[in-house]
């Protein structure tokens, strides 16, 4: 049954948090937390998903777009059509 769940969840998340501010990716939108405020901006492709994390997240050597070429041809997983229906 819980490999039956997992395969139900398509969404990737990711979390940092810094001295003054964190910053999270939730279903293809991130979001910087500061002073009691918080902004949303839309990821719509690959190379926007791999410019946030290398600059915001100040993680410049995640190999994000192979990841996101193995669960597009390997797992039949797109992230972007999931995060519109929801997942």
């Amino acid at each position: 049954m819980l490999s039956v769940i997992h395969l139900l969840i398509k969404r990737l998340r990711l979390i940092k948090y810094f001295d003054n501010y964190s910053i999270e990716i939730d279903n293809m939108r991130y979001k910087i937390h500061k002073d009691r405020k918080s902004s949303t901006h839309q990821i719509n492709d690959v190379d926007e998903l791999e410019n946030v994390v290398r600059d915001k997240f100040e993680l410049p050597n995640l190999p994000i777009r192979k990841a996101f070429e193995i669960l597009t041809k390997k797992k039949n997983i797109n992230l972007f059509e999931d995060s519109k229906k929801g997942y």
